[in-house]
């Protein structure tokens, strides 16, 4: 039993490692739609596990909202060389983007998320961006966001309150 166990166990694994992805892209923020949905594709987005923005692109809130909503194996986010630009449309209830910040709530809630480099262009890093909720009990919706990174050149001006809260794993920000 244990053996059909285990073996079991060892087909998932494998299975899932099998499906994750590396998506290198650059993307144009659209008014209506997402680029990052549109260049990934519907069927792919749930197995990315690493996404790497190219230089010279643009990401709205349809972008972040599709990476906080449709990616929930994605570990490693890289925005290094992105420009948030404004957009109405709300990635999380009350919340829109904004020219040149990580609004509030970007990523709130995203467990799985471990390494992200943040765009050199960030003025601002909004309030609960990255922050878990304290009161959870359940391991899966518990923040691994392990490190962050600033670009060299970065001109981050200021960090919302609680910015980072309850990320007990986070090891480094530099």
């Amino acid at each position: 039993m244990k053996r059909l166990i285990l073996l079991t166990l060892t087909l998932c694994v494998s299975m899932l490692s099998a499906m994750a992805t590396t998506e290198t892209i650059k993307t144009t923020a659209l008014p209506e739609t997402s680029d990052v949905f549109n260049q990934i594709g519907e069927d792919n987005l749930i197995n990315v596990t690493k996404l790497i923005f190219e230089p010279g692109s643009t990401i709205n809130s349809y972008d972040i909202m599709i990476i906080r909503n449709r990616m929930p194996y994605l570990t490693d986010l890289d925005m290094g060389e992105v420009s948030i630009v404004a957009n109405k449309h709300e990635y999380y209830a009350g919340y829109h983007s904004q020219n040149d910040t990580l609004g509030a709530y970007a990523f709130y809630e995203v467990p799985n998320l471990e390494n992200v480099v943040l765009p050199k262009s960030i003025k601002y890093i909004g309030s609960n961006a990255f922050s878990s909720n304290d009161i959870t009990y359940d391991y899966d919706k518990q923040s691994k966001l392990k490190t962050v990174r600033f670009p060299d050149g970065s001109i981050i001006q200021g960090i919302g309150s609680s910015a980072f809260a309850n990320c007990r794993n986070l090891q480094s920000v530099n």
